[in-house]
């Protein structure tokens, strides 16, 4: 997947979920009262972190030690 595909999975679909190294992560994205945008990223069962733009979702999600955009390729 490149990371406009994920972006606009992000923006389009607002949840939805992935598989990666057999364990399943969960992203859901809403619009706030101030009109900017809430992400939710996080492994099933398990408290999502919580990111205030899709850019600060690439700077600083990650999966164990891999930064979630260099694992986009993979997914």
């Amino acid at each position: 997947m490149t990371r406009e595909e994920f972006r606009d999975a992000i923006l389009v679909r607002r949840d939805f979920d992935f598989v990666y190294n057999n364990r399943r992560f969960l992203v859901n994205s809403k619009r706030t009262s101030d009109g900017g945008l809430e992400i939710s990223f996080g492994e099933e069962y398990t408290s999502p972190k919580i990111f205030d733009s899709f850019t600060h979702l690439m700077a600083d999600a990650k999966i164990d030690f891999k930064y979630l955009r260099e694992i986009l390729v993979d997914l």
